[in-house]
């Protein structure tokens, strides 16, 4: 995973978006206030998403 997204797998976290399409990455991000990594695919992780 690190290879495609460029990010760490200690990084990752419960809830993950992993996509090419980049209003999906933009809208999950403002949504969650998730950390984003960009590679060939971009990712967001989203730790404090209340279950």
């Amino acid at each position: 995973m690190e290879r495609y997204t460029n990010c760490k797998l200690e990084n990752f976290c419960d809830h993950v978006l992993i996509t090419n399409f980049k209003q999906y990455i933009k809208r999950f991000r403002e949504k969650t206030k998730g950390k984003h990594a960009e590679g060939n695919f971009g990712i967001v992780n989203a730790a404090d998403i209340k279950g």
